[in-house]
């Protein structure tokens, strides 16, 4: 099967990586063949939080998103891997040398999404309840955390993965 991916490119240079701002696959630029040029799909194609350096929090969701939060917010060592099972791809956290448990799933649980809350009072910041809160939906709201310093972050979206996109804006420096 073809798969086309439009991209814009001034000049070309053998290595040139860049993404199909459609799909997100990455592409590497290899050389012009017939008066064509000649790209290639690179390994690992499909953009990961873990792997991705300028991902935008705000885009991020599901597993993406649970991955950076048990990353950055719990300081644990995550690994993406293929479920065996699903084929989808999925993360997982080490608990000891050898021994890998699956990350939370942060922003389809309140139990888990509770705990990224708890972690972030432990670190100096409170979440703030808007007055918008209580005539919209509860799963559909503003999140604000305000540190004890005055620094204040937020995000929108449902309730959880406000909470978590909240969670790494602050603790991005």
């Amino acid at each position: 099967m073809i798969t086309w991916h439009v991209v814009a490119v001034a000049t070309l240079v053998e290595g040139t990586r860049l993404r199909c701002p459609s799909c997100g696959t990455r592409l590497v630029y290899e050389a012009e063949s017939d008066a064509l040029p000649r790209w290639r799909v690179e390994q690992n194609d499909k953009p990961s939080a873990l792997t991705d350096p300028i991902m935008n929090v705000d885009t991020l969701s599901g597993r993406d998103l649970d991955a950076m939060v048990a990353q950055r917010v719990f300081g644990l060592q995550v690994e993406e891997r293929t479920n065996t099972r699903t084929g989808e791809k999925d993360f997982l956290y080490t608990v000891r040398p050898g021994h890998w448990v699956r990350v939370p799933f942060y922003t389809a649980s309140m139990a888990a999404s509770i705990t990224v809350e708890a972690e972030m009072r432990k670190r100096g910041w409170k979440r703030i309840v808007l007055a918008t809160v209580q005539r919209n939906a509860p799963n559909d709201a503003p999140v604000v955390l305000v540190h004890d310093d005055g620094r204040k972050v937020w995000a929108a979206g449902l309730l959880n993965e406000a909470l978590c996109r909240a969670a790494l804006k602050a603790m991005t420096p």
